[in-house]
């Protein structure tokens, strides 16, 4: 479900392994249990644009999110696998395992398999709601907090720059940006050239004018078909 337009923590790197409890796996899944129920529904209304009926959630959502730690799940073996909670790195694993390589600190031949908890759609909808009502602060802490969990989210990315952008507070979303668009492997030509509209309006307010249209030029030449930049850009002559 994707809507709208800090820092990125190691979305690429490769995470050690660290001791886990036999029923990691369980643990986590058994956490995600408990609020799929609540965020389906919150979802469903919030895809037919009922707000005042999603709003009625967010408290359980907020409460389910609270609990949860502000760190990426880190891998765990279940049974005769290792699961990946995170999406990116379970890319990051299974390119090194393609190309005949390793993934540093587990052993040759080791199975990766990746397991969706969720946990960066109960921050999308956390963020999602504050932000529909108008509570930019809460809406930020969201997903600035799920980003830690799912580093490089896109559509976590996307709101979180627009939320700074309706906070006025465009300076982060520059180095925001740069992080972003220099770490991710997956983003999608529009999808990029989106953040990079993002980032020149940034810098056209913080002051740099010919940054801003440069880089909104660099946007307009990756998604020719986007009318809002090309009218941006046409404002901008």
């Amino acid at each position: 479900m994707k809507m709208r337009l800090f820092t990125l923590v190691a979305a690429m790197l490769l995470a050690a392994p660290a001791a886990h409890a036999a029923d990691a796996c369980t643990t986590l899944e058994a956490r995600t249990a408990a609020f799929e129920p609540d965020l389906k529904a919150a979802f469903e209304l919030m895809k037919a644009r009922d707000i005042a009926g999603a709003r009625k959630y967010l408290p359980k959502l907020e409460a389910y999110f609270a609990a949860i730690p502000a760190t990426m799940p880190q891998p765990a073996r279940c049974g005769a696998e290792v699961a990946v909670f995170d999406y990116l790195q379970y890319l990051r694993f299974t390119e090194l395992t393609g190309a005949g390589k390793t993934v540093p600190g587990y052993p040759a031949g080791t199975k990766f398999t990746f397991k969706l908890l969720d946990l960066n759609a109960l921050a999308y909808a956390v963020g999602w709601l504050n932000y529909e009502s108008q509570n930019f602060d809460k809406a930020l802490a969201a997903y600035t907090k799920g980003l830690l969990i799912a580093p490089g989210d896109h559509d976590l990315s996307s709101e979180y720059v627009a939320t700074l952008m309706q906070q006025k507070n465009y300076a982060p979303i520059i180095s925001f940006a740069d992080t972003y668009l220099s770490g991710d492997t997956d983003i999608s030509p529009k999808a990029r050239a989106s953040m990079m509209g993002g980032k020149a309006i940034a810098q056209t307010l913080t002051g740099n004018k010919a940054g801003g249209r440069a880089t909104l030029e660099a946007a307009v030449k990756l998604d020719p078909q986007n009318q809002t930049l090309k009218d941006l850009l046409a404002q901008w002559q």
